[in-house]
């Protein structure tokens, strides 16, 4: 009795610890690809930097830095509303990912608890 309680638990204990490694994968997952976007939004804004630096630098009268400005802002919004949109999309994948995960978990729970529950009323 006592063995195949202790084998029910091993079985439960390594369910759990499976579930709690693939949460951990997509969670790492998800941040990666999260880090990827952040580290190209730092590169984007230090680029529009510099050719901020260079319109002022090379312009030869204010009606011509004003025109290359609008020009540079409106790639750089164009930029910030592609970042979101791919951002938005890496946080549903993960969200679909998670509630899979989840809807699984919650089926191997419940069938990983019944041996051990069907083992300890036999041993009581």
């Amino acid at each position: 009795m006592q063995t195949e309680l202790f084998e029910a638990m091993s079985s439960y204990q390594k369910t759990a610890y499976d579930a709690a490694k693939q949460f951990a994968e997509i969670n790492a997952k998800a941040m990666s690809a999260l880090m990827e976007k952040q580290m190209s939004v730092a590169a984007s804004c230090l680029n529009h930097s510099v050719e901020q630096m260079e319109m002022v630098k090379d312009a030869k009268d204010y009606a011509s830095y004003l025109a290359k400005q609008a020009e540079t802002m409106k790639a750089c919004g164009e930029e910030v509303i592609e970042t979101t949109r791919e951002t938005i999309d890496i946080l549903s994948k993960t969200r679909d990912e998670m509630a899979k995960w989840m809807e699984n978990g919650m089926n191997k729970a419940v069938s990983a608890v019944k041996p051990v529950v069907s083992a300890a009323k036999k041993a009581a």
